[in-house]
């Protein structure tokens, strides 16, 4: 396995899930999608975009909400730098594939009842 030698934690995660673990080479979904979902990019943008915000904050009171109300406004901040998914149009490719596999999944669990 490719996570032997990397991180016990994720490969230990990984066979746990490894039943329930959906990849989006089993849906079969366009290559011009799965080249966008694939990336952990849009994610990282946010995050970056997030830690730029709320970096500069340095009183973190535990007795109030303010922690809560710093990471809102944040995300609100950072969200307005998310660009959209490239062949977003595919998306209903994606919801398609993602029905097909969740009925197969029914009526297997079905027929092993």
């Amino acid at each position: 396995m490719f996570l032997k030698d990397k991180n016990q934690q994720a490969r230990e995660s990984l066979e746990e899930a490894h039943g329930n673990l959906l990849t989006l080479l089993e849906l079969d979904v366009p290559n011009t999608l799965s080249r966008s979902l694939l990336s952990t990019n849009c994610i990282e943008n946010l995050f970056k975009n997030l830690r730029s915000h709320i970096g500069r904050v340095c009183r973190w009171r535990k007795e109030t909400e303010q922690a809560d109300r710093w990471l809102a406004w944040g995300l609100i901040v950072a969200s307005e730098g998310i660009c959209k998914i490239s062949a977003y149009w595919e998306i209903p490719a994606l919801i398609a594939a993602l029905d097909r596999k969740m009925s197969g999944d029914e009526s297997s669990r079905k027929q092993a009842a």
